[in-house]
C-alpha cells in the first residue's frame, strides 16, 4: 500500500539478507521501519522462514536472516503458488458471490489439512522463536503447511487462507493477536459486500469438534470467544479501523441455530 511496503516485500520475498533504506527516510526511523515489517511480513505470503533482523544506523541497511537459503525459498514459493492455482480452480467456480467463495476457501482448508501440535509443542518449548527444535516445523508456520504439505499451525492456516483469497479476488488480511488471553493466535479477516468479517479456519469441526467456529463473524462475537488482536499485522495508526461489526452473516446466527 506503499513505496516503503513494496520495497521491503520484494526484498524479503526474494530472500535478501541486507535492505538498503537509505531511498526511504521514513524507514531510518526503527520504530516505524519494525512496524512496517510487521506489517508486510504478516500480509505476504510468499515471504518465508525469516528467524532474525536487525538496522544498521551508519549504513542505513535492514538486515535479516532466513532458515531457507535463497534457492530453497524459491522452490517453495513456487509450491505454493501451484498449489493455490490447482485449489482455486478446483472450488471456485463462475458466478460465485463473495460470501461463496469464502465458504469454498474455508470448507478445502478445514477437510484437507490438520492441526500440527507438535509444532506447536516445539513452539512453546521456544516461546515462539524460530530457534533451535523448532527450525523445522517451519513449513508448519507459513503457507506450505496447511495448502502444500496439508498440516500446520494457525499462522498457516491464516497464510493459506489469504493465498487462496487473494487469488480468487477477496479482499482479506492476516490478523495476528491472542487466544483467550495468552496463546499466540493467528486468523483472517475478510471483506463481503463492503464490511469486514472475522474468521477463524483453525479451530474447525476436525481441530476443536466445533464446526463454523468463528465464521463471518463480528468483533464483539470474536472478542467474547476469546480472540484478542494485537497491532503486529497492520500499521499501528490504522491498526483499530480493522472492526467488524455486521452480525448477520455468523454461521449459527443465520443459520437459525442460536437458542432463545
Amino acid at each position: 500500500e506503499s513505496a516503503e511496503e513494496e520495497w521491503l516485500a520484494l526484498n524479503l520475498i526474494q530472500g535478501n539478507t541486507e535492505i538498503s533504506v537509505e531511498a526511504f527516510p521514513s524507514l531510518q526511523d526503527p520504530y516505524y521501519l519494525v512496524d512496517v515489517f510487521n506489517k508486510v511480513y504478516n500480509q505476504n505470503p510468499y515471504i518465508l522462514s525469516i528467524t532474525k533482523y536487525g538496522y544498521d544506523y551508519n549504513t542505513m541497511t535492514f538486515f535479516v536472516e532466513y532458515v531457507y537459503d535463497q534457492a530453497t525459498i524459491a522452490e517453495k514459493q513456487t509450491a505454493i503458488a501451484n498449489k493455490a492455482d490447482e485449489v482455486v480452480n478446483s472450488v471456485i467456480t463462475d458466478g460465485m458471490s463473495d460470501s461463496d467463495k469464502v465458504l469454498a476457501i474455508y470448507d478445502y482448508l478445514v477437510h484437507n489439512s490438520v492441526y500440527d501440535n507438535e509444532a506447536l509443542e516445539a513452539a512453546e518449548t521456544t516461546n515462539f522463536i524460530m530457534d533451535g527444535a523448532m527450525l523445522k516445523y517451519e513449513d508448519s508456520f507459513n503457507a506450505v503447511g496447511i495448502l502444500v504439505n496439508g498440516k500446520g499451525v494457525c499462522a498457516s492456516y491464516a497464510y493459506s487462507f489469504k493465498v487462496l483469497s487473494d487469488l480468487c479476488g477477496l479482499d482479506a488480511v492476516c490478523v495476528t493477536g491472542y487466544l483467550d488471553g495468552n496463546l499466540p493466535h493467528a486468523w483472517n479477516m475478510v471483506k463481503i459486500d463492503g464490511q469486514w468479517y472475522e474468521i477463524d479456519c483453525t479451530n474447525n469441526e476436525v481441530n476443536s469438534g466445533i464446526p463454523y467456529y468463528l465464521f463471518e463473524a463480528d468483533t464483539n462475537l470474536a472478542e467474547e470467544s476469546g480472540y484478542s488482536k494485537n497491532k503486529d499485522f497492520e500499521l499501528d495508526e490504522v491498526v483499530d479501523s480493522y472492526v467488524a461489526t455486521d452480525s448477520s452473516k455468523e454461521y449459527y446466527s443465520s443459520n437459525g441455530l442460536v437458542a432463545d
